[in-house]
C-alpha cells in the first residue's frame, strides 16, 4: 500500500499529465480557412500566419488581416536588404499567389 504523501504525488502527477495531453495547439495553421499566410518563395517555408477576425455578418475579414500581414512581411523582407524580394501569399485555403516586394 502507498503512503498518503506518495499517493498524493502520484495523483498530482497524473492530473498534470492529463492536463498537458488534453491541451490543444491554438496556433493558426497556414493555408486554412480563416487565415492569411505568407511563405518564402519556395512555397513551403512559413514566414507568418494570421487569424482573420469575423465581421458582423460572420464572414472572415481577409482584407484587414491581409493588409496587416503584407505590411509585416514587407518589414521583414526589407530588413534583408534593398532590392526585389519574392514570397508567396495565401488567403484561406485558396491557391497561393506569388508576390514580391521592392525595398530601397
Amino acid at each position: 500500500m502507498l503512503k498518503k504523501g506518495t499517493a498524493f504525488i502520484v495523483l498530482v502527477g497524473l492530473a498534470l499529465v492529463t492536463g498537458v495531453a488534453g491541451a490543444q495547439d491554438t496556433r493558426p495553421r497556414p493555408g486554412t480557412k480563416g487565415t492569411v499566410s505568407a511563405f518564402e518563395a519556395d512555397g513551403t517555408t512559413v514566414i507568418d500566419v494570421k487569424w482573420c477576425a469575423r465581421d458582423r455578418n460572420g464572414a472572415h475579414d481577409y482584407t484587414v488581416c491581409g493588409n496587416l500581414l503584407r505590411d509585416e512581411v514587407k518589414t521583414r523582407m526589407c530588413a534583408r536588404g534593398p532590392g526585389l524580394h519574392s514570397w508567396v501569399y495565401q488567403i484561406s485555403d485558396n491557391r497561393p499567389m506569388p508576390t514580391s516586394v521592392y525595398c530601397r
